[in-house]
């Protein structure tokens, strides 16, 4: 369990939108351009009071230097309707490292997990790699690479020596995952429920797993946001509750699935 206070946020009887797991990289425009494009149609069809980016925004972060090699991307969020409500970012496994650098930028940082209050329901969010109890090797090794101790200390590196390591490190995750069973990657429900119970709520979003789903587990309904890699997706939650809603999956070549809302 995390030690973290969650902030909490509140809203009333308004549209949220979530998102997650966007990826976005420099030198493939395409996918970030596809998620600003859709997220604006979005603005345009419904009154979003706020919208939460649960994670990995970026392919990779490792400091202020980033700001430069997203910057065509960081002034093309600037221009679009998104920046029109308040707009959340919540660190991921992969841009775990920012900071407040995202502010000057209108998006503010939340910490893993925060709640959010819809009218009087409260509904837990988080990017989901917390979730991911049984991996215990992965967990290791994010309690030190997520430490505040070696976050500090990466800052004062140079920058080629931090892309020399982040580059490391997502060539071995990518080596060890493949060796790794699909149900040892995935979150763990009871570990969902004891986050739930510890805070009180009745409903979960996250993503991390790149898997689209809605469940429940024995305390909690969980809604799991997909990866932009492989289906343009969000969720949404309005007066009638959750939905999660593709807009195009890459796999099947779906144009719109809309799942039922699930009351809040």
């Amino acid at each position: 369990m995390t030690d973290i206070q969650p902030q909490a946020i509140y809203h009333q009887k308004q549209v949220i939108l979530l998102c997650s797991d966007i990826h976005i990289q420099s030198h493939y425009p395409a996918r970030h351009l596809a998620w600003l494009k859709s997220l604006n149609m979005i603005y345009e069809q419904y009154n979003i009071a706020a919208c939460y980016i649960l994670g990995d925004l970026f392919d990779y972060w490792i400091g202020s230097p980033c700001i430069q090699t997203y910057q065509e991307s960081l002034a093309q969020l600037q221009n679009s309707k998104i920046l029109s409500s308040p707009v959340y970012f919540m660190r991921g496994n992969r841009d775990f490292m920012i900071t407040e650098e995202l502010s000057s930028f209108g998006i503010q940082t939340i910490p893993d997990p925060s709640i959010i209050y819809h009218g009087s329901s409260s509904i837990l969010l988080s990017h989901g790699d917390l979730f991911c109890s049984q991996d215990r090797s992965y967990q290791s090794l994010r309690s030190i690479i997520q430490h505040p101790l070696t976050k500090k200390l990466v800052r004062y590196l140079p920058t080629q020596v931090k892309y020399t390591i982040a580059n490391h490190l997502r060539q071995k995750s990518k080596q060890y995952n493949h060796k790794k069973s699909r149900n040892l990657m995935q979150t763990h429900p009871p570990t969902i429920d004891q986050y739930a119970q510890q805070y009180s709520c009745k409903h979960v979003i996250h993503g991390h797993v790149h898997k689209a789903q809605q469940y429940s587990t024995q305390h909690c309904h969980v809604t799991v946001l997909d990866s932009w890699e492989h289906q343009e997706n969000y969720a949404l939650i309005t007066q009638e509750g959750i939905k999660l809603i593709t807009l195009y999956d890459h796999h099947t070549g779906t144009v719109l699935k809309e799942s039922a809302s699930t009351s809040v």
